[in-house]
């Protein structure tokens, strides 16, 4: 208590990137389950409910596309033990618990420093913002890459304890670590370079054995084509491999997300190379001095254990993504899913910049300016993105339950039949229910009585994709403030989320005039659409009438 009261300002200072971070989180999640969801949470739920225990835990174990996700289909299971109901938003909430327990592996690593507590604050800021949204508001993603992460890198603190106790701990979280997603695999490898570097020899067997029964169980009836075929990609072009590592590794710095990917890529690839040749030197001095001049603490060998047992998994996680990903497109070394490893290397960097001497009066404002602008420029650039994304899913989900179809599936496809068994089931045993964005009442009058919103352009970009924008709207500031096309025939009746420009102009917090949104024809029933636009401001809906007409056809 007496270093709380004499530090109280400084730890008050470490919570709020914390609180903003969740004060997003639960803004924006939104409990609307998409794409991938849609088979790992209300799927494995429908099975769950349909089977027996036995079918039930087969489900949980069960593969889903490349990966397995025994922690986040039990938390889907367990979400609807405790409530009732499969809730998207409290499942992607209960994820990032897992990213606050990465922060607390770091508090601990960060405590043998013998540092005051503000000195954690630029930590708090590289790894707390919205960059990597569609792995915090999206549930799947969320539980695939947190829940990996942390379990991984508590299997690398409990091996840095150096005990046999803790060595036995961490077979059992490598084991969970594993059913997280597939790239927990990775982290057996760093456990065992760990184990060399700490000359435990004795347990290297155990480790390979135990690293083995999960390899083996993990790849048991598994479907490894797309792995296949990103090795057969990587041959035809190396080059992209080789470049995207440091792309990828320097994703915390693609603040230009509507640029070409060859202009986009050059300073996330540039802040990549320095930011692993700098991780990267640390690491090759440690192996090639073998340890030399090593520090005679026990808190200050287990933060180098830990810190040198992490950049093994991350540094290998990412040259398997170089190897594989590229085959997608190059753009996916920047994609959203990914953004959180390259800011956890960042919070890696700046611990190992204090783990080798205490930063001078200096260089520590410069550290801390540079956190802090970072953070709020993060925030400034991609919470458009996140606003936008919860446009998108309320919508979806509006026109999944109204029309059949929405959550991400083309009409007439398997998985919109699949999509729609699953959500049908689910709904009627009151198990899932659609979240209430829409005021019915705004619309369902008649779009002749709405007034008229001039200046809504169509275009027709080919023949089956249209965009429709209006250059002068004016959009709101609130969180929930928004524009939505409403299409309307005979018999149907469409929603859809529109964009608004990204900022570029002086002022960062005015929101930019108009809207595009391009429809995405397979997801509306052929017909002729008359367009109204739904305003959401200040709590208020709004519907007002155009005077444009579209065809939908495919």
């Amino acid at each position: 208590m007496l270093i709380f009261k004499k530090y109280w300002w400084q730890y008050f200072c470490v919570l709020i990137p914390i609180f903003v971070f969740w004060r997003v989180l639960f803004i924006y999640a939104i409990n609307v389950p998409w794409f991938d969801d849609v088979e790992v949470f209300p799927g494995a739920l429908v099975v769950w409910l349909k089977t027996d225990a036995w079918g039930g835990m087969k489900e949980m174990f069960r593969p889903n596309n490349e990966h397995r996700m025994l922690p986040g289909k039990l938390a889907g299971v367990l979400c609807y033990q405790l409530t009732g109901q499969l809730n998207m938003r409290w499942l992607a909430l209960a994820a990032n618990l897992n990213l606050m327990g990465i922060l607390v592996l770091f508090w601990r690593i960060f405590r043998n420093l013998s540092l005051p507590p503000i000195y954690f604050l630029p930590l708090c800021l590289v790894v707390l913002h919205p960059q990597f949204y569609l792995a915090s508001t999206w549930s799947i993603t969320a539980w695939q890459h947190q829940s990996v992460l942390f379990w991984g890198f508590l299997t690398i603190y409990l091996l840095a304890q150096n005990t046999t106790k803790t060595f036995l701990l961490a077979v059992l979280t490598g084991f969970v670590t594993t059913f997280c997603m597939s790239n927990g695999l990775v982290f057996w490898g760093a456990g065992l370079v760990l184990i060399i570097i700490q000359k435990r020899y004795k347990n290297i067997l155990f480790w390979l054995v135990a690293a083995g029964v999960a390899g083996f169980f993990y790849f048991y009836k598994f479907n490894n084509a797309a792995n296949t075929n990103g090795l057969a990609y990587f041959f035809e072009h190396p080059h992209e491999s080789f470049f995207g590592f440091f792309t990828f590794f320097g994703g915390s710095f693609d603040f230009w997300q509507q640029s070409t990917i060859v202009k986009r890529a050059i300073l996330p690839t540039l802040m990549g190379m320095l930011l692993v040749g700098f991780c990267g030197w640390w690491l090759l001095m440690l192996v090639v001095k073998n340890w030399k001049n090593n520090p005679t603490t026990e808190k200050a060998i287990t933060t180098r254990y830990f810190l040198f047992g992490c950049l093994a998994f991350l540094l290998g996680n990412g040259f398997i993504i170089a190897l594989l990903r590229p085959q997608f497109g190059y753009y996916v070394m920047l994609v959203g899913n990914y953004k959180l490893y390259p800011a956890l290397l960042l919070a890696f960097g700046y611990l190992i910049y204090l783990s080798k001497s205490t930063p001078k009066v200096v260089r520590w404002p410069v550290v801390l300016g540079c956190s802090i602008a970072f953070n709020i420029f993060s925030y400034i650039k991609f919470m458009p993105d996140v606003a936008q994304r919860r446009q998108m899913l309320a919508a979806s989900a509006y026109n999944q339950q109204h029309n059949d179809i929405g959550l991400a599936a083309q009409i007439n496809s398997p998985f919109a039949d699949y999509t729609s068994y699953q959500m049908r089931f689910l709904s009627a045993r009151k198990a899932y229910q659609y979240p209430l964005v829409f005021n019915d009442i705004a619309l369902n009058t008649p779009l002749e009585k709405q007034k008229l919103m001039p200046q809504v352009a169509v275009e027709r970009i080919s023949k089956t994709d249209v965009v429709i924008s209006q250059p002068d709207f004016e959009n709101g500031s609130g969180s929930y403030d928004a524009a939505y096309l409403v299409l309307i025939s005979t018999t149907k009746m469409y929603v859809a989320a529109t964009n608004q420009p990204h900022f570029a102009g002086r002022n960062p917090f005015r929101s930019p005039k108009g809207f595009t949104a391009k429809l995405l024809p397979k997801f509306y029933q052929p017909d002729d659409y008359q367009i109204g636009v739904l305003v959401v401001a200040g709590g208020e809906q709004t519907l007002f009438k155009t005077d444009q007409r579209v065809r939908v056809d495919f």
